[in-house]
């Protein structure tokens, strides 16, 4: 048998990851199986455990993805020399200014995730490590702004409840199955305005 190079283990290995990441979406974890995950993907089980264990091993797997936050990171640095107020906006615009119908539908993956989580300390324990990431984006954002030692607590404060709007608001649409409106976009932003000149004004 011709032997596997790294970059086929790795296309054959993201073609899985795809695939149950699909199911998942439509039907939930607990009732996607295995054998769901093969037939999608056109493999054998054997093929399956040739790269995953076990159908939680791939889903731990998915959940350590971190595009979005490596993105968000690269923004914010691109404008860390920038104004405070621009940089909060342009974060939360990459949110909800362009969000789909795709996007609300990907969300779900994030609810199964944090609903797993009850019952699996490692799945939880990738997901706090996530969220970590996500507040530290807003709280190195505050600090490039303000340019002087702040309360870590107030720091931390202002953080959970920016990213707090943001995940709310997705499982508001998600669970509603619908994008927000153009003007539910305008006046959210509106209010998002009116902390960030809070943040400025209580430093």
């Amino acid at each position: 048998m011709p032997k596997i190079s790294d970059d086929k283990k790795r296309e054959n290995m993201n073609g899985i990851l795809s695939n149950a990441k699909q199911l998942f979406i439509l039907n939930g974890y607990k009732d996607v199986s295995v054998d769901d995950i093969c037939k999608k993907s056109g493999i054998s089980k054997g093929s399956f455990y040739t790269y995953f264990k076990s159908k939680e091993e791939l889903f731990l797997e998915i959940a350590k993805e971190s595009e979005e936050m490596k993105h968000f990171y690269s923004k914010l640095q691109n404008d860390s020399e920038g104004v405070f107020e621009e940089i909060a906006l342009t974060l939360w615009d990459m949110i909800f200014s362009d969000i789909t119908n795709d996007d609300i539908v990907n969300y779900r993956l994030n609810l199964e995730f944090w609903m797993e989580s009850f019952d699996n300390h490692q799945l939880r324990s990738i997901l706090k490590n996530k969220s970590k990431k996500s507040l530290s984006i807003f709280k190195d954002m505050i600090k490039v702004y303000l340019k002087e030692n702040i309360d870590e607590n107030i720091l931390n404060t202002w953080a959970i409840f920016f990213w707090a709007q943001a995940e709310g608001l997705m499982i508001y649409y998600t669970a509603h199955q619908r994008i927000p409106t153009v003007s539910e976009i305008s006046e959210i932003r509106k209010i998002v305005h009116n902390f960030v000149n809070y943040v400025k004004t209580h430093n």
